[in-house]
């Protein structure tokens, strides 16, 4: 990956195609989480000066420092859920060995608390803090160690707030148990039930009636085929085709070849590479394979997933017959044609990818594993 620096231009071209990963402040504001955020007062987070993807974050809660695709994770696991309950609202929760298996009543009763957590606390929980520092000063913090991290933070910053003052609160009970001890009719267990008539299913209910829009002998006219609405895997697939260099998307692979011979892309390219160009260079031209696009194509018809497709650049050449490469902003790597397939299909693409985009849905031990 360090070679493709040399170039400035294809650096920013690359740059402008990476996605972005998901940050926790997107998934504490998308309106279809499901999963609430607790204790993101005791979220601390450290951010780079004029390079904003590099940051750590430290909570102070279970005295931890996180890389960025741990954050999301660690706020939704139970460990931090337990360590919030136990300093928030003390013995609303037995220890954390007597709950082995998570079932559908334990998330259920975990999530009535955090509502509850969010009626009492309000936008308190929300509060994450953030702290910008230098390049220098930020290489030079111990994010390794979260007590030196800590520690050295409050010395640069001043600020002894960055620890959150906890104020226990009562013990949380389920509502539902609430209102049974308080003999809540509305909730009681012994529902009245009143009677009603037999039902019948309609299509018997149609025909009794000689109902002829329900018959069961439906009529057809010779030489007309019922009409069929199947929807092939191409037709439905969402992967476009983008030239990069042009800020253009095509639907198939036609639009794009047919691109690459008109005067607009051959002026963005020289606009672009006309310092590494080497014009002395065999200049006749060729039509680039893709064999990414062909890749695609192969999994829809097969029915398999393409992983990681929207996180892969191919970069290719029209001026002469050199193998197109490919870089991988989930791994951070770049290779060649020839080593695609064996790329899209190792277990070290399907954790990067899953790490990069869903980080909190990653097994357990892989972001560790990972190295990342």
């Amino acid at each position: 990956m360090g070679t493709l620096s040399e170039n400035d231009k294809l650096v920013k071209l690359l740059e402008a195609a990476r996605p972005k990963r998901m940050m926790i402040q997107t998934y504490q504001r998308d309106s279809s989480r499901k999963h609430p955020l607790l204790g993101m007062q005791h979220v601390v987070e450290c951010i780079c000066a004029g390079s904003t993807e590099r940051r750590y974050y430290l909570c102070t809660l279970c005295n931890l420092t996180l890389a960025t695709h741990m954050i999301i994770r660690h706020v939704l696991s139970f460990d931090h859920i337990s360590s919030y309950f136990k300093a928030w609202h003390p013995s609303t929760l037995l220890s954390k060995e007597c709950y082995g298996d998570y079932t559908e009543s334990f998330a259920s009763m975990i999530l009535d608390f955090a509502k509850q957590t969010e009626e009492i606390h309000g936008t308190a929980n929300s509060d994450m803090k953030q702290v910008i520092l230098q390049p220098a000063i930020f290489k030079s913090v111990n994010f390794t160690s979260y007590t030196n991290a800590l520690k050295e933070l409050k010395s640069i910053t001043k600020d002894e707030s960055l620890v959150t003052n906890i104020k226990p609160g009562n013990k949380l009970v389920m509502k539902e148990q609430e209102s049974i001890k308080k003999g809540d009719n509305k909730r009681s267990l012994n529902t009245s039930m009143e009677p009603g008539n037999k039902l019948v299913m309609k299509e018997q209910e149609s025909i009794k009636k000689g109902d002829n829009k329900r018959s069961l002998n439906t009529s057809m006219e010779p030489g007309n085929k019922p009409e069929c609405h199947t929807v092939s895997a191409e037709s439905a697939s969402s992967y476009k085709l983008r030239c990069q260099n042009c800020s253009v998307v095509f639907e198939t692979i036609y639009q794009y070849v047919n691109h690459l011979s008109k005067r607009q892309h051959k002026e963005m390219f020289t606009k672009s590479f006309a310092d590494a160009w080497d014009h002395g260079s065999d200049q006749r031209g060729s039509t680039p394979f893709l064999g990414l696009y062909k890749y695609v194509k192969e999994c829809l018809r097969q029915k398999s997933p393409a992983v990681g497709v929207s996180l892969v650049v191919t970069c290719v050449t029209t001026q002469n017959q050199a193998q197109p490469f490919y870089v991988c902003f989930a791994c951070k790597d770049c290779f060649h044609e020839s080593s695609l397939w064996l790329h899209f299909g190792s277990q070290k693409h399907l954790l990067h990818v899953l790490l990069y985009q869903n980080p909190w849905q990653a097994p357990s031990r892989l972001g560790q594993s990972s190295g990342l």
